[in-house]
């Protein structure tokens, strides 16, 4: 079977995940990890991701600005392609 390369988003500051709905979705994401290939984006006020070896990028507004990441939508595209991503999951 091939290996899935999944694209997680995320709009809300996960990392450090200092409380129970942060350390939730950064224990999901670590445990995604172990089965696929993982890229997570995420919104600019997440500090570098605590999930070792994995493509992090924090650029997205977060999801009280969310509306203004259709800017971004091209940069999310470009990471698709570069990543060769088949699933793409959204954190909300």
């Amino acid at each position: 079977m091939r290996n899935l390369h999944v694209l997680g988003i995320v709009g809300f500051r996960v990392f450090p995940d200092l409380m129970g709905g942060q350390k939730y979705v950064a224990q999901y994401y670590r445990e995604l990890s172990k089965h696929c290939s993982l890229v997570l984006c995420a919104s600019k006020d997440n500090e570098q991701s605590e999930i070792e070896n994995i493509p992090f990028y924090h650029f997205l507004f977060n999801h009280w600005k969310s509306i203004g990441n259709i800017f971004y939508i091209l940069r999310v595209a470009a990471i698709v392609k570069k990543h060769h991503i088949d699933i793409i999951l959204i954190d909300h």
